[in-house]
């Protein structure tokens, strides 16, 4: 389970960018107040979006993002952003991170199908930002035995706004996603698009895998 997450993005430069990102991300995790076995859920990641003869400053920075969950806020608070910033003058040269300063932890809310499902959607929105990604028990192989991936647009990242229950989403790239509302039913808050919304509107039943808040991001 979870409910607060801090989020670290390092920018990485020049040569050995993978042996960069190891010596980061070791070095946080030594000085990190909590121990990496503690967090609920702890994610990190390279992202290679730096070139091989760029043309500017962006087209020559690769990314190494960190992201802590928990359901204890102060287990991902102003403590363990400290030790991220503190790395700046014992790690990599040029240490250089985007996203803020230190501070707290920030809570996140989670929908996902309200009924057992074997895929669907799952979207996060922390703030004013959201992350929509996709799932499925399917698995697919190409004719070298490696696996498919079904969704190659997905996750999606970007802006949310939220404004009287109308939720409207502005991704980074990729195709635009419709504008969404938020429906309380009961204890639950519901995701539904302006379709399902008009349906539960005119009387009909919330849809069995609709979109479904879930507190603390325990599962259904």
């Amino acid at each position: 389970p979870g409910g607060f997450r801090q989020d670290f993005n390092v920018c990485l430069t020049g040569l050995d960018v993978e042996a960069k990102a190891k010596l980061v991300e070791d070095s946080f995790f030594a000085a990190c107040p909590i121990p990496r076995d503690q967090f609920a859920e702890v994610k990190t990641r390279v992202v290679r979006t730096d070139k091989v003869d760029p043309a500017s400053n962006e087209e020559a920075t690769a990314f190494l993002k960190i992201t802590l969950k928990d359901p204890d806020e102060k287990k991902v608070g102003r403590a363990v952003s400290n030790a991220m910033i503190e790395l700046a003058l014992a790690s990599i040269p040029g240490f250089t991170s985007v996203g803020g300063g230190p501070g707290g932890g920030r809570p996140f809310g989670v929908y996902e199908p309200a009924c057992i499902a074997f895929e669907g959607d799952r979207v996060e929105i922390t703030g004013k930002r959201f992350v929509w990604d996709r799932f499925t028990d399917e698995l697919r192989v190409d004719a070298d035995g490696r696996e498919i991936d079904l969704f190659p647009d997905f996750p999606k990242t970007g802006r949310v706004e939220v404004r009287a229950g109308r939720v409207r989403f502005y991704p980074e790239s990729g195709d635009p996603i419709d504008t969404h509302y938020l429906l309380k039913r009961g204890s639950a808050t519901y995701l539904l698009s302006g379709e399902e919304r008009t349906r539960v509107m005119s009387g009909a039943d919330m849809p069995e895998c609709a979109l479904r808040r879930v507190r603390g991001r325990a599962r259904n």
